[in-house]
């Protein structure tokens, strides 16, 4: 059986106020989703404020890369990948 960790860190903290507050049902509401992506609007908004609050400062091509050792399910969502998180979606 193989067993695999991943970090929340202080990210885990910021996703839960996140969904605690309802703030991508705001974004959602206020902002309709027009294009063909996999992730609403407001997924796409908390993964660039966890980039942000990272310490990271990632362009917007390598948000893929910077997600790839994050729980990218648990933080942003039931079937949110790293690959979904490219620069054609922010």
């Amino acid at each position: 059986m193989e067993i695999t960790t991943t970090s929340l860190a202080h990210l885990g903290l910021v996703a839960g106020i996140f969904d605690e507050l309802d703030i991508a049902d705001t974004i959602d509401s206020a902002i309709p989703k027009n294009r063909d992506h996999n992730i609403p609007h407001s997924t796409v908004i908390k993964a660039m404020c966890l980039n942000g609050l990272g310490f990271n400062e990632s362009r917007l091509y390598l948000y893929a890369k910077y997600f790839e050792n994050l729980p990218t399910e648990r933080l942003l969502g039931d079937g949110v990948l790293p690959k979904h998180l490219n620069d054609d979606v922010f």
